[in-house]
C-alpha cells in the first residue's frame, strides 16, 4: 500500500504495520569506517534480555541482578548471594530504579533472586561510573530498569513453571489503540523443599519442626494516550518475603519433662508506585513528570515458651518471652525532566526533584514472664533505637546534562548535580560535577576518560555482605555525615563485525564510609545495658579502590558469548 502524507506543518502520525510475510533473518555488517563511532559503551551496559534467557541461573529462574553480577567490576556478597558491590562500593551505594522509582531492597531469598520479573522488563541499563547527572542520591552505580507498556491491539498471556517459582503474565488493550495494560504475578514454592530438609536435619531431641518460606510479587502497568502530544503511565509493584519457623525441644528430667517452644515469623517487602506524564512540548523539547512512592518494611516476631510437666501431671510455666521488631523507610517524591534536541551537535537535559523521606530506624517491643513475677513489658528498644523515634527528611535535587558532538570522532558529556538535604534543622549541600570525553577512530577504536563525584545522604547499616532485610536504612544527621565518593576512569575499546573488547582502569576514593558497632543483643533482643542512640554506634572511615577491567564479547553469528575479568584492590 502507498500512503501519501502532506507535510505542511509539524504534526504527529502513528503508523501500525500488519505483518504480511516473514523473511529469513538478515545480518548487516558495517563497512570499515562506517561504525557508530560515538556509541557510549564504556560505563553504560545494556543488559540484554536475549542473553538473560540463555544464562544459567539458580533454579532455572532468569534474573537481571544476577546477570548484572557477570559484568566487570561487579561482585556479589558472601558465597555469591546478594549484595551487589560495584568497584569497591557498598551494597547500599547502588541506585536501583524500577520505572524511575528507587528500590530499597531488590532481592528475594536473601538476594538469591531479584524482585524484577523478567516477563515485565523492557530494558535494563547498568552504569558503573561516569553516570549522567540526572541520576543522584547514590555513590557507586545505577541500575535503571523499565517495564513494558503492554500491547495496544492484541491480548496475550503467558505462564511459566520453574523448579522454585512460577509466574503468570497478561497484557492487551483497554481501549484499542488508546490504552493498554500489563499484569504479571510470580510466587515460589520453597516450602515443600524447606520442610523436607528441615525435618531430616533435626536433632533427636527436636520435634514438631514447621519451617516455611515463600516470596511473591505483583506488577501492574497502565498506559493511556491522551493526545498526539500527551501520554499517561501508571506503574505499581507489590512484593514480599515470608519466613516462618517453629520447633519444640524436649528435655527429660527425673522430676518430669521440660518442653521449649520457639517460634519465629518474619516478613518484609517493597511497595512501589509511579504516575508519569510524558509531554511533547515542541518538535525539539520533551517533558517527563512523575509522582513516585516507594516503601520498604521489615517485621519480625519471636516468641519463646518453656513449660515443665511434673510426674504428678501438674504443669508450670518457666518462661514466656515475646519480641516484635519493625523498621521501614518510605518516600514520596515528584520529579520533572526536560530534554532538548536542537538541530546541531548539542543535546541538553535538565530537571529537578523533591523527596520527602520517612524513616523508622527500628522499634522493638519486648514482653517476658519469669517464675514468680508479673509480666514485664519494654516498649521500644531504648538502648539503640532512640525510643522508637520516627525521622523525617527533605531532599531536593537539580541537574543539567549536556552532550556535545563537535565532530564524528569526538564526544563530550558534562553535567552538574546540585543537591540539598535537610533533617533536624541540619542542612547539607553538594555540587557534583561529571565529565567524560571520548575519541573514536575510523576502524572501530575508541578512547575515553571520565571523572565524577557523588554524595549519598541515605545509609544502610548492618551487614554489607549479603542482601538481608534486617539492615536499617538511616539518614545523614548532625552526627552521621553524608558519604562522598569521587572516581577517575580511562579506557580503550574496539568494536567491529560483531566483536568487541574493552579495557578500563579506574581509581575510586571513598570518604565517610559507615559501619555499625553492635553488641550481641543490639538489634536482636533489645538488652538495656546501654541507652545510647543508634547514631552513637555508627563510625565512619575512608577507603580507596583501584582496578583494571577486561572484557571481550561476540554478539552475532551462531555462537555468541562474553568473557570478563577484573583485577582490583579495595582497602578501608
Amino acid at each position: 500500500e502507498n500512503l501519501n502524507v502532506l507535510m505542511t506543518a509539524d504534526r504527529f502520525a502513528t503508523l501500525r504495520l500488519r505483518t504480511n510475510s516473514e523473511l529469513p533473518e538478515v545480518v548487516v555488517y558495517a563497512l570499515p569506517g562506517s561504525e557508530n563511532l560515538l556509541q557510549s559503551v564504556e560505563s553504560q551496559h545494556n543488559l540484554s534480555l536475549n542473553a538473560l534467557r540463555s544464562i544459567p541461573m539458580p533454579g532455572g529462574e532468569a534474573d537481571l541482578m544476577r546477570m548484572a553480577a557477570f559484568q566487570t567490576g561487579v561482585q556479589t556478597g558472601v558465597d555469591g548471594v546478594g549484595g551487589m558491590h560495584v568497584r569497591g562500593g557498598n551494597a547500599d551505594q547502588n541506585l536501583i530504579l524500577l520505572d524511575d522509582v528507587p528500590v530499597y531492597n531488590p532481592g528475594h531469598a536473601l538476594g538469591l533472586f531479584s524482585i524484577f520479573n523478567p516477563a515485565t522488563v523492557s530494558n535494563a541499563r547498568l552504569w558503573k561510573g561516569d553516570f549522567p547527572a540526572r541520576y543522584g542520591g547514590r555513590a557507586s552505580s545505577v541500575v535503571d530498569i523499565r517495564t513494558r507498556d503492554g500491547d495496544f491491539r492484541q491480548y496475550h498471556a503467558n505462564a511459566s513453571v520453574g523448579l522454585f517459582a512460577s509466574s503468570l503474565s497478561a497484557e492487551g488493550p483497554v481501549v484499542r489503540d488508546r490504552s493498554s495494560f500489563l499484569f504479571a504475578g510470580r510466587t515460589t514454592y520453597f516450602e515443600p523443599w524447606i520442610k523436607f530438609f528441615s525435618k531430616r536435619g533435626n536433632l533427636i531431641n527436636f520435634s514438631g519442626d514447621n519451617a516455611g518460606y515463600r516470596f511473591y510479587d505483583l506488577n501492574l502497568k497502565l498506559n493511556h494516550v491522551l493526545s498526539d502530544r500527551d501520554r499517561l503511565y501508571f506503574s505499581y509493584y507489590y512484593g514480599g518475603d515470608i519466613f516462618q519457623n517453629q520447633f519444640d525441644q524436649r528435655y527429660d528430667d527425673p522430676d518430669g519433662l521440660q518442653t521449649d517452644q520457639y517460634t519465629l515469623n518474619s516478613d518484609w517487602g517493597n511497595t512501589i508506585a509511579a504516575f508519569r506524564w510524558n509531554r511533547v512540548v515542541s518538535k525539539n523539547v520533551f517533558a517527563n513528570t512523575i509522582l513516585r512512592y516507594s516503601r520498604f518494611y521489615y517485621q519480625s516476631q519471636l516468641s519463646f515458651n518453656s513449660d515443665f510437666l511434673y510426674a504428678n501431671g501438674k504443669t508450670s510455666t518457666l518462661a514466656d518471652y515475646g519480641l516484635l521488631y519493625q523498621t521501614f523507610i518510605r518516600d514520596w517524591s515528584v520529579k520533572t525532566d526536560f530534554s532538548y534536541y536542537p538541530a546541531g551537535p548539542v543535546t541538553l537535559r535538565w530537571g529537578g526533584s523533591y523527596t520527602l523521606h520517612d524513616f523508622r530506624p527500628g522499634a522493638i517491643s519486648v514482653n517476658f514472664l519469669q517464675p514468680g513475677q508479673s509480666p514485664t513489658s519494654i516498649d521500644s528498644l531504648a538502648n539503640i533505637l532512640d525510643n522508637n523515634e520516627q525521622l523525617g527528611a527533605d531532599e531536593a535535587e537539580a541537574y543539567i546534562d549536556m552532550e556535545i558532538k563537535p565532530s564524528r570522532y569526538w564526544r563530550v558529556e558534562a553535567g552538574m548535580n546540585a543537591s540539598l538535604f535537610q533533617i533536624r534543622n541540619v542542612n547539607y549541600r553538594a555540587m557534583l560535577p561529571r565529565v567524560r570525553v571520548q575519541r573514536s577512530g575510523p576502524r572501530g577504536w575508541s578512547l575515553w576518560a571520565g571523572y565524577h563525584r557523588n554524595t549519598q545522604y541515605l545509609h544502610q547499616i548492618g551487614s554489607f555482605n549479603i542482601s538481608l532485610p534486617f539492615e536499617l536504612w538511616v539518614p545523614s544527621t548532625q552526627k552521621v555525615l553524608p558519604e562522598q565518593v569521587w572516581q577517575l576512569s580511562a579506557g580503550v575499546g574496539w568494536q567491529r563485525e560483531g566483536w568487541s573488547w574493552q579495557a578500563e582502569a579506574y581509581y575510586k576514593r571513598l570518604d565517610r564510609v559507615l559501619t555499625f558497632l553492635t553488641t550481641n543483643d543490639a538489634l536482636v533482643t533489645g538488652g538495656a545495658e546501654d541507652a545510647s542512640g543508634w547514631e552513637d554506634r555508627i563510625v565512619s572511615g575512608e577507603g580507596q579502590s583501584h582496578g583494571l577491567e577486561l572484557s571481550i564479547e561476540k554478539t552475532t553469528g551462531r555462537t555468541t558469548g562474553s568473557i570478563a575479568y577484573t583485577i582490583s584492590n579495595t582497602t578501608r
